[in-house]
């Protein structure tokens, strides 16, 4: 009984270590059929809701391969279709629209 105890003890922490490597990771991966990303830090995300409203008005551009909401650092992250783009202004008056408010772009 205490082996057993034992090793689900270590496969737990183990399991622990391995998604905060996975977290690290997420953030540093591209989205899926981008070819170019855009960081946006947002003000007044703060539920799904949000998330799900900005996600649904991006994926409508043709230009958006995808997005990722990041409630936590009230961050959006817009991949692009190759040879696509909005620039800064469109950005901001998609997110503008929704009732956010876009603190700072960054274009990597």
């Amino acid at each position: 009984m205490k082996k057993l105890i034992l090793l689900f003890f270590m496969v737990s922490i183990a399991s622990l270590g391995y998604a905060k490597e996975s977290e690290i990771r997420s953030d540093e991966l591209a989205i899926e059929g981008a070819d170019k990303i855009v960081k946006v830090e947002v003000k007044g995300l703060v539920c799904d809701f949000c998330a799900r409203a900005l996600d649904k008005i991006f994926r409508k551009q043709p230009e958006v391969a995808g997005i990722d909401v990041d409630l936590d650092d009230k961050r959006v992250t817009i991949g692009f279709k190759e040879g696509k783009m909005l620039d800064d202004k469109a950005i901001k008056k998609l997110i503008n629209a929704s009732g956010y408010t876009v603190e700072k772009i960054h274009r990597g």
